[in-house]
């Protein structure tokens, strides 16, 4: 006969309530999430040319790994962990990188899928992020507005942030581990619980949301670069297009209305 407690099931029960609190507190982020879970897979359906080809192959890849990634990243944040979130995250952030950097060129998508180091980028992220810069100055209708070097800052900015998560900087674990529930016993060591504890605090918060941010856009760009591989299909595939972007865009706008009411960082987020 066992001698200690089942702490998966008192985990569970804990997760639970952990669950009815987040899910209302980041509702309006959850609901974007819902928008790409129900609506991505109908890229598939909606394409008419069913024409097979390596670069199709690879951000349909892609797409399928971003929407598994998103799900995890959902599932973790709800229940309350989030730097594991963040770590997920980071790999899909990393998804964004690759998918954003074949685009639609063919060579790289051939030479993603003849690579053949396991443990290694494809390329290096610092290639692919100045490449992601470059491409959206040039998009830019007044380049003035936008030079390469701050887009670099920025793409780069949200990628240290996932990995100082998911690399325990002891900066932002600092922050992570503090996580209480003062109905919980378990042993303590400068003031936090060593157990295994979802986090609900409201300071953590913005960390939560930041993350789920990150993913729902690297979620986003993969799928728009899933439709660059379509060229001349059904004016079904042009409506779902422009819902794509309109749903994209109101992603940003729920960002910009909502991220701040969760008040500051709880860590610094900026390299001195």
């Amino acid at each position: 006969m066992k001698d200690y407690i089942n702490m998966n099931t008192v985990l569970n029960n804990i997760e639970v309530i952990a669950y009815n609190s987040l899910v209302d507190k980041l509702e309006p982020f959850i609901k974007v999430t819902d928008w790409l879970f129900s609506e991505a897979p109908k890229i598939v359906e909606v394409t008419v040319e069913k024409n097979v080809t390596t670069l199709k192959n690879v951000q349909h890849m892609f797409l399928k790994q971003s929407l598994n990634s998103l799900r995890a990243i959902v599932i973790l944040v709800l229940r309350g962990y989030t730097s594991q979130a963040a770590t997920i995250a980071s790999s899909l952030y990393e998804i964004r990188l690759y998918s954003n950097y074949i685009l639609d060129h063919q060579d790289r998508a051939e030479y993603f899928m003849k690579h053949s180091n396991s443990q290694d980028f494809v390329w290096r992220p610092k290639k692919m992020i100045r490449s992601e810069a470059q491409f959206n100055v040039n998009q830019m209708a007044n380049k003035a507005t936008l030079n390469v070097d701050d887009e670099i800052k920025s793409i780069n900015s949200t990628y240290m942030f996932l990995c100082s998560l998911k690399h325990n900087n002891p900066i932002p674990l600092r922050h992570t581990v503090g996580a209480k529930d003062d109905f919980i016993g378990a042993s303590i060591t400068d003031g936090f619980p060593v157990m295994a504890l979802p986090d609900t605090r409201d300071s953590d918060l913005p960390t939560k949301a930041t993350v789920l941010i990150a993913a729902i856009n690297s979620t986003f760009y993969v799928l728009r670069n899933v439709s660059l591989t379509v060229i001349n299909d059904s004016g079904e595939f042009n409506e779902w297009i422009q819902k794509l972007f309109k749903e994209w865009n109101n992603a940003v706008d729920v960002t910009k209305e909502n991220l701040p009411k969760y008040g500051p960082m709880p860590f610094p987020t900026i390299p001195k």
